[in-house]
C-alpha cells in the first residue's frame, strides 16, 4: 500500500455461496474508487462495482414509500411484529449470518415461520431425494479433496457460479484427485445440453418434471 494505492490481497467476493477468497482489489484511496479486480469472475467483479453506483442504493430507510430514519423504521417493523399473529420471515438471500440468526430467533419467538428463497427452486430435488434414504450434505473443501465423481443435476455452474468448477469440483488439485480433472468423473443430467456436455463424461438428458422418476435409478 502507498499514499494513493491499497490492495486487498484476500477479499471475499460476496456474490454466490462459493466465497471466493482469493480476490484482489486494488483501490484508488485519494479518489475513494475501485482501480483493479483480479479472480473473481464477472459476476463477481459486477457486485465488487456496484459498490460506487450510488444511485442504486437506498440511503434511508422507508415506511410506506417514504424515507425516514433507521429508528423509526425499526420502530415500526417492532409494532408490526408484535401485532402479527404468525408471521412470515422470507428471503434472507443477501442477509449475513448473525442477521439470519436474528431473523430465526424472530421466527421462533412469535412461533412464525421462516423461509428461504431455496424452498421454491434449489431445495425441490433434495426433498424428493430425501424421501428415498438418508442424504448427505458436505462442506466444498470436503468436495474438492474427496470427491472422484462429481454429479450437476439441473445445474449449469458454467453460467451460474463460474469458478465453482475451477475452485471445488472438477479441475482442483485434492486429498484424493492428486492430478485433478483426470482424477475425476463429471456426470451432468439436466433437461437441457449445456456447457458441462462437452466435458462431462456421461451426459443425461431427461425430459422436465421426470427428475424424481431418476431418483428411483
Amino acid at each position: 500500500m502507498n499514499g494513493k494505492e491499497k490492495i486487498i490481497e484476500t477479499a471475499v467476493c460476496p456474490f454466490c455461496a462459493c466465497l471466493c477468497d482469493d480476490v484482489v482489489i486494488s483501490v484508488d484511496v485519494e479518489r475513494n474508487r475501485i482501480k483493479e479486480i483480479r479472480n473473481a469472475c464477472t459476476f463477481g467483479v459486477e457486485k465488487f462495482l456496484s459498490a460506487e453506483n450510488a444511485e442504486q442504493r437506498l440511503k434511508k430507510a422507508v415506511v410506506d414509500g417514504k424515507e425516514t430514519d433507521y429508528e423509526d423504521a425499526i420502530e415500526k417493523a417492532v409494532d408490526i411484529l408484535n401485532a402479527a399473529n404468525k408471521p412470515l420471515i422470507y428471503g434472507l438471500g443477501n442477509s449475513g449470518y448473525n442477521a439470519q440468526r436474528v431473523a430465526l430467533e424472530i421466527a421462533k419467538l412469535k412461533k412464525g415461520v421462516y423461509d428461504v428463497t431455496e424452498s421454491i427452486c434449489h431445495n425441490l430435488l433434495y426433498l424428493e431425494l430425501m424421501k428415498k434414504g438418508p442424504f448427505y450434505y458436505a462442506l466444498l473443501d470436503e468436495i474438492r479433496d474427496n470427491a472422484q465423481v462429481i454429479i450437476y443435476w439441473g445445474a449449469n455452474p458454467v453460467v451460474s457460479h463460474p469458478r465453482h468448477l475451477s475452485r471445488y469440483s472438477v479441475y482442483p488439485v485434492g486429498r484424493y484427485a492428486m492430478k485433478g480433472v483426470m482424477d475425476r468423473e463429471l456426470i451432468t443430467i439436466d433437461v437441457v445440453d449445456s456447457e458441462l456436455k462437452k466435458i462431462s463424461r456421461w451426459f443425461l438428458r431427461v425430459n422436465p418434471g421426470e427428475d424424481a422418476e431418476i431418483a428411483d435409478i
